[in-house]
């Protein structure tokens, strides 16, 4: 590591950051997916574009174009610039395709963009009601989940019932009703939509709400624990008002029935906690847990550690991150970034030089979305390929992740003013 410690290593990475950092400006996303949203884009604003002379209206985008280019979106930002301009210009977007987009708006660094990105995906549901008569259970998922980020459990439960109402509805062929779902148990429970409730009561400080609602649904289930989904909401809820205690206590109960499997999505909240409150002994036993069930949950463990700071954790995350790209597991451009912020904060640019160098660009053929929210995937990238030193598709993965870590600072800044 000494060759980044050199003076005019770092001099030099940080004039290449500096430089990186101006030349993004606005860029909002990167790859395929940025190019079918940005051309579906331009094709919907020139429907209100003035005409010359002469000149004709060029045709609305297809249904199949609109479609194909909302699949392919996996930012935020880019999301909710597309639908502003396809409502604007009054071109249609069919129901699945609606639920994708408003899906990919939640798609974004729930602790920095979480409120945004939920406020944005809340007012589409409003615009929606007023177009339709009623909303899809997937659209009323999403709004659950934006409940959650915001701490909105009165509205993530009414958007449950209503959810419950239909499927109820839709199995014995009748009219939704109004009245609320019945508690009792066997009666129709959507279990994600619940984990959001529960998860909405976390955020909003509510923990005794949350157990009850969990409870409810062990007895709706006849299930102890009802599913995986509200365990990790209750553990979640437990890690947001800062009881790191009760959080491994609902993780401990929960193990000790055989129908639960430990997937690196349940330990997540765990590892968060644990970086929050600076517990680095019991982030270790969290780590060991996931060795002992085979699980890799690096990715998640460097994002979440590299957000806490502290030499510790940044000690612990580096190696990780040098763990993961040693034998070719999955390391997210936004778990990347992240680590190199935290060691460039905390003062350590040769640290930040070693991540931002020593990372392979992602696969080929493949994009990765700029922000990432805080599920934790499975699987593991290409192995990384060195013949001795630094070589220039070295500097260019080096130059795709300050890119990364540009848009990052540049979504920082937009945060504020907009209030949508």
């Amino acid at each position: 590591m000494g060759t980044f410690r050199e003076p005019s290593t770092e001099i030099s990475m940080s004039r290449l950051i500096l430089r990186r950092f101006t030349a993004t400006g606005t860029a909002n996303g990167s790859g395929p997916s940025r190019s079918a949203a940005a051309r579906l884009i331009e094709a919907a604003k020139a429907q209100l574009a003035p005409l010359s002379a002469g000149t004709s209206r060029p045709p609305r985008p297809s249904p199949l174009e609109v479609s194909n280019a909302v699949k392919s979106v996996t930012n935020g930002y880019l999301a909710w610039s597309l639908y502003v301009a396809l409502r604007q210009s009054g071109t249609g977007i069919s129901g699945e395709t609606l639920e994708d987009l408003v899906g990919a708006m939640l798609t974004v660094d729930v602790e920095v963009h979480g409120d945004l990105a939920a406020r944005r995906a809340l007012s589409v549901l409003d615009e929606e009601r007023q177009r339709t008569q009623g909303l899809s259970r997937r659209l009323l998922a999403h709004g659950a989940s934006a409940s959650a980020l915001l701490g909105l459990p009165d509205l993530a439960e009414s958007l449950c019932v209503e959810a419950e109402l239909l499927h109820a509805s839709r199995r014995h062929g009748k009219a939704p009703a109004s009245a609320p779902a019945a508690s009792g148990a066997g009666s129709v429970v959507d279990l994600p939509m619940r984990a959001s409730l529960i998860e909405a009561c976390g955020t909003a400080g509510q923990l005794e709400r949350a157990f009850d609602e969990y409870l409810s649904l062990e007895v709706r289930t006849g299930r102890r624990p009802p599913g995986a989904a509200p365990v990790i909401a209750l553990m979640k809820a437990c890690v947001a008002v800062d009881d790191l205690d009760a959080g491994f206590d609902v993780f401990r109960r929960a193990r000790e029935s055989a129908e639960f499997e430990v997937r690196p999505s349940a330990l997540v909240p765990l590892l968060r906690g644990c970086a929050r409150q600076g517990a680095l002994a019991r982030a270790m036993n969290v780590l060991q847990i996931a060795d002992e069930h085979g699980l890799d949950v690096h990715s998640a463990a460097v994002r979440e550690f590299a957000r806490a700071g502290g030499a510790e954790f940044l000690r612990l995350a580096r190696r990780l991150h040098a763990e993961a790209r040693a034998v070719g597991k999955r390391m997210p451009v936004a778990s990347t970034t992240k680590l190199a912020r935290a060691c460039l904060l905390a003062g350590d640019a040769g640290a930040a030089a070693e991540v931002l160098l020593g990372s392979p660009r992602a696969a080929e053929g493949t994009t990765e979305p700029a922000m990432e929210d805080d599920a934790v995937g499975e699987g593991a990238g290409r192995p990384v390929q060195r013949s001795g030193g630094r070589t220039t598709h070295d500097l260019d993965s080096a130059l795709d992740l300050l890119h990364s870590l540009a848009r990052q600072e540049h979504h920082r800044e937009l945060i504020t003013p907009d209030e949508r």
